[in-house]
């Protein structure tokens, strides 16, 4: 990722970037287990507590697993090529058996309906971590709207405007990532955190603050805040 030095207002980081608590230690967004080793140097770092950090380790850790099945379209412990969700399937046994009974009874759709829960969870977390660290400011209130695509699916139209660049007119965070970028570029693009595994774009377009993610050219994610 493009290194880029801020210089916001640094009272912003005396909050946890989810829960607005005082934060004890600080959190990569997007988790590790969501990246392929030898991980991108400069991974996004943001303020958060232990008790979110805690938390969200267990969702995140699911829906990895949950993520990779889909992908792969494999569940069997014996055929998963990740070396990571392989090792989590043998030593969380229960975990593994819940994920094959998942998959043996629903298609992709009801598995996504099924674990709605725990991948918004886990997708709360990220945009907002996301959000935090482009605009250097926390956003604490729960997203309006969460999208959930899947990008072999999407038809042109929906692609063509999930992929298209917004304008910001609303100013962002006097030098943050996004104000610098905003004062270097004039436009807001797709932040590559791993190529071809993760990818983010956070703007604000009117009354909205949209948060983009792409994870292993598969699933297209939105969130979105309505102010």
């Amino acid at each position: 990722m493009k290194q880029i030095f801020t210089f916001y207002d640094s009272r912003h980081d005396n909050y946890c970037s989810y829960c607005g608590n005082r934060p004890d230690t600080r959190d990569h967004v997007p988790s590790k287990i969501l990246l392929d080793k030898p991980f991108p140097e400069n991974l996004p770092v943001v303020p958060c507590c232990l008790e979110c950090n805690n938390k969200f380790s267990v969702d995140e850790e699911y829906v990895s697993c949950i993520f990779e099945c889909i992908i792969k379209n494999i569940c069997e412990i014996k055929n998963i090529k990740n070396i990571r969700i392989r090792n989590i399937f043998e030593r969380k046994i229960t975990l593994y058996k819940k994920v094959k009974e998942l998959f043996s009874n629903n298609d992709i759709q009801q598995i996504l309906y099924q674990e709605k829960e725990r991948i918004n969870n886990v997708l709360v977390k990220l945009s907002k971590g996301h959000y935090k660290y482009e605009f250097g400011e926390p956003m604490f209130n729960s997203p309006d709207i969460i999208n959930t695509n899947i990008l072999k699916y999407m038809k042109d139209d929906d692609l063509n405007k999930y992929f298209s660049f917004i304008k910001e007119n609303i100013f962002p965070e006097i030098w943050s990532r996004s104000f610098i970028n905003f004062y270097q570029k004039e436009l807001f693009w797709w932040i590559e955190v791993q190529e071809n595994v993760y990818l983010y774009l956070v703007y604000r377009d009117g009354d909205k603050s949209i948060v983009k993610i792409i994870i292993m050219d598969y699933f297209a994610f939105e969130i979105i805040w309505i102010n």
